[in-house]
């Protein structure tokens, strides 16, 4: 005896699989099923954000105010921390710790520059105290330094950033992503 295959149509008429195409069919409308719900390259990101140092330092943090937004692929924040947007989702949290290569840089005693007492006073008008911050400018640009040393005939400055050398330790919940509408 030959068995007869049921028709497509037969097939829908079950209930189990009128339960099980209305299920997938709500799951992918609610994004729970769409592979384009991720955070990719133009979308908008928006985060509420903590970050600490490695010794527990509090950093900053924007929890409590407005998400954070970033722009994925203009490049405005630091490396590391636009690079782990990439793939978030929606109400999702992640922990994840950023290299001083990827943030503010690593320290560079290079950047530590001794100047002539006499110059320094002759240009501000006062002998700067240590820890203080100072502009100097080499004609093209203008560079930031934090007063290290003060002796009888020289002062030493440190150009480099703040938070050079140091690991920032992220905790991100994404608030909202704007999805890029061109892609």
């Amino acid at each position: 005896m030959v068995k007869k295959v049921n028709s497509i149509t037969q097939i829908f008429r079950r209930p189990i699989v009128v339960l099980f195409l209305l299920l997938i069919s709500v799951a992918s409308f609610s994004g729970c099923l769409a592979s384009g719900d991720a955070a990719k390259e133009g979308d908008t990101v928006f985060v509420y954000y903590t970050v600490t140092l490695d010794d527990g330092t509090d950093f900053e943090s924007n929890v409590g105010g407005q998400p954070f937004k970033v722009v994925l692929g203009q490049h405005k924040v630091i490396p590391g921390f636009e690079k782990a947007l990439y793939g978030v989702k929606v109400n999702q949290t992640k922990k994840f710790v950023i290299k001083p290569e990827e943030a503010y840089g690593v320290y560079d005693s290079g950047l530590v520059v001794s100047y002539n007492k006499a110059d320094i006073v002759a240009g501000l008008g006062y002998v700067p105290n240590v820890g203080e911050t100072l502009d100097h400018s080499n004609g093209v640009q203008t560079f930031r330094g934090v007063v290290k040393e003060v002796t009888d005939t020289t002062i030493v400055l440190d150009f480099n950033h703040e938070y050079a050398g140091r690991h920032l330790n992220f905790k991100l919940t994404v608030a909202e992503i704007q999805k890029n509408e061109a892609s």
